[in-house]
């Protein structure tokens, strides 16, 4: 928990616009997008978030940096919007990945 990942993966299945799982089915990780990686002061200021995250495609290979996180409480998480399914996965893990970067390989 708290090391960076550099990833080059498959994503397995895309939970929605804003997160999708890479891995084998069965051992899977959710992928979440970090979208807004601004301090207070750069919030404030209306500087832009400055990340860079790309839409995929289930089994399209991506390349993924992010952090490796414990799984917050279930308010915490209300905004991913995940269906009731990957919601019981997600309750399996003790971890998922907050991406600041995704981009599809490939292109």
């Amino acid at each position: 928990v708290g090391g960076r990942v550099d990833l080059h993966v498959d994503v397995e299945a895309r939970a929605n616009d804003h997160a999708f799982w890479v891995g084998p089915t069965g051992n899977r990780v959710l992928v979440v997008w970090g979208r807004d990686n601004r301090d207070g002061a750069q919030r404030q200021a209306g500087i832009p978030a400055s990340n860079e995250i790309a839409q995929v495609r289930d089994g399209q290979r991506s390349a993924i940096s992010g952090v490796v996180q414990p799984v917050p409480i279930a308010e915490q998480r209300d905004s991913w919007d995940l269906t009731e399914h990957d919601q019981r996965e997600l309750a399996e893990r003790k971890v998922y990945i907050r991406a600041d970067a995704v981009r599809p390989e490939g292109f």
